[in-house]
């Protein structure tokens, strides 16, 4: 017998609509990719609805069939995945991506209605990233992506996985110190060739915030591990999540 049964969506929708604060206090993220995983099509338009308002690219599947069709075209950043689909497990998918080196950087958020016990420990040994319970909380789960991919995460999510060239980094820096938001941007926009779009969103969100420090502990970070992939080791590396 399940633990908990899941709100009923309208309930859900309400909750969502009610919250006038949501909008306001929503983490601005990079266009990240979400595929949003589940057979209820009002679930999907919900969290569709959500991720688009923080700035989020959404694809959804109905079942395990279209959700690992569209791995291979829309290839994600996260997987928001029902764990009850009508033709497969929401466990033997995530084991699936697992064994799959493509996707090993995939997050994966598994939520549901029913807490079966044993579920989210299943889940999570299969290797899912984290666990909800239906009826989700939209600051929660945004809260639980924007830690999965934090600035100074050092497993390629944001940070550029190629050299940014020394001086260019240096002058955003001083752009940054100059307080120059204005310069800062029009810089950063036109070295698209040279920095990955992800980490581009990312500057751009903290500079809108003025998050000055973070501006600048993320461009050291960058360019640290840019010297360490060429071997240069003598700077300190950077943690490991």
């Amino acid at each position: 017998m399940p633990l908990e049964r899941a709100t009923p969506l309208d309930h859900l929708e309400e909750t969502a609509i009610n919250d006038q604060h949501f909008s306001s206090e929503a983490i601005p993220m990079p266009p990240f990719r979400v595929i949003i995983c589940d057979d209820d099509p009002g679930t999907r338009e919900l969290f569709r609805n959500w991720c688009r308002s923080v700035n989020l690219r959404v694809e959804d599947a109905e079942d395990g069939k279209t959700l690992f069709g569209k791995l291979l075209v829309f290839k994600p950043h996260i997987i928001i995945l029902d764990i009850e689909l009508p033709d497969i497990n929401g466990i033997t998918c995530i084991e699936k991506i697992r064994k799959d080196n493509e996707y090993k950087s995939v997050k994966i958020i598994v939520i549901t209605g029913k807490a079966y016990a044993g579920y989210e420990e299943k889940a999570l040994k299969a290797g899912a990233d984290a666990f909800m319970l239906k009826p989700v909380n939209p600051k929660e789960l945004f809260k639980t992506i924007s830690e999965f991919y934090k600035p100074e995460a050092a497993d390629g999510s944001i940070l550029d996985d190629k050299e940014i060239p020394e001086d260019l980094v240096e002058e955003l820096k001083r752009l940054i110190l100059r307080a120059d938001i204005q310069g800062f941007t029009r810089k950063l926009k036109a070295s698209s060739t040279l920095i990955r779009q992800e980490l581009i969103s990312s500057l751009l969100n903290l500079a809108r915030d003025y998050r000055y420090n973070e501006i600048i502990e993320t461009l050291d970070k960058s360019l640290t591990k840019g010297k360490e992939s060429n071997g240069d080791v003598s700077k300190q590396s950077i943690p490991r999540q």
